[in-house]
C-alpha cells in the first residue's frame, strides 16, 4: 500500500471520527497496519465508558456543533445555542479577535514510530500566543488530556514549536480546563500511543 494512499485513508477516517488515529507499524513495514482513536488510547486499561440511548443523538449534536463553530451552516437548535454560548465566552472573544484562526485542522505525524492522524478542533494566534482548543459536549474527564497532548505534539511538528496554551472547552457546562504541556506529560501521551499500538490486536 502506498504512503499516499495510507495518508488519504487516515485523513478520511479522521474526518469521519473527528478523533486522531494511531497506527501500528509491523516489523519491516513502512506503512501502518492497524489503528484506533486517541480516545481509545487514552482510555486503555480503564473502565469502559457507559453507553445509553442518547449516544446517537449526542453524536449528531457534536457533529453539528463542530460545523457551527467552524462557521458552517447548521439548523440544529442545540448546536446553535452552544456555539453562541462559546462565542460569548472569554475564550470565544479571543478567537473573534485573533490574528489567525484554524478550524478542523487535519494532521498526520509520526510519533516514535506510531503514525497519528486526526483533526484539531481549533487553534488560533492572539497577541503572539498560540492557543489549542478541543471542544467537548460531555462531562469532564482526565482522559481527554491525553488526546489534547497528542494534538499539541502534532501542532508542534507543523509550527516548529508547541502551542503556548492548550484548553479543553466543555461547552455544556461552560467551563474550560487548561491542559499541561510539561515535558513529562507529553512523554506520557507518547507512551500511551506506543503502548496501545504495541498491544495485541484482535483478529
Amino acid at each position: 500500500m502506498s504512503t499516499d494512499l495510507v495518508a488519504d485513508q487516515a485523513r478520511s477516517a479522521s474526518r469521519n471520527l473527528a478523533q486522531p488515529i494511531a497506527f501500528r507499524r509491523g516489523p519491516g513495514q513502512a506503512s501502518p497496519r492497524s489503528g484506533a482513536s486517541t480516545t481509545e488510547i487514552s482510555r486503555a486499561g480503564s473502565e469502559p465508558a457507559a453507553t445509553g440511548t442518547g449516544v446517537l443523538g449526542g453524536l449528531e449534536i457534536g457533529i453539528e456543533l463542530h460545523r457551527a463553530l467552524a462557521g458552517m451552516e447548521t439548523r440544529n437548535p442545540e448546536a446553535l445555542r452552544l456555539a453562541a454560548r462559546f462565542r460569548e465566552s472569554d475564550l470565544g472573544q479571543r478567537v473573534a479577535s485573533a490574528s489567525r484562526v484554524e478550524h478542523e485542522f487535519d494532521f498526520l505525524v509520526d510519533l516514535d514510530g506510531v503514525l497519528v492522524s486526526g483533526q484539531i478542533d481549533l487553534w488560533f494566534e492572539h497577541s503572539g500566543e498560540t492557543v489549542l482548543v478541543d471542544y467537548k459536549t460531555g462531562a469532564e474527564d482526565p482522559a481527554h488530556e491525553v488526546q489534547v497532548r497528542l494534538y499539541a505534539l502534532a501542532l508542534e511538528r507543523y509550527l516548529g514549536r508547541l502551542p503556548d496554551t492548550a484548553v479543553l472547552a466543555y461547552l455544556r457546562s461552560g467551563t474550560t480546563v487548561d491542559v499541561s504541556l510539561l515535558p513529562h506529560h507529553l512523554d506520557a501521551a507518547r507512551e500511551a500511543a506506543t503502548a496501545f499500538a504495541n498491544a495485541p490486536q484482535d483478529v
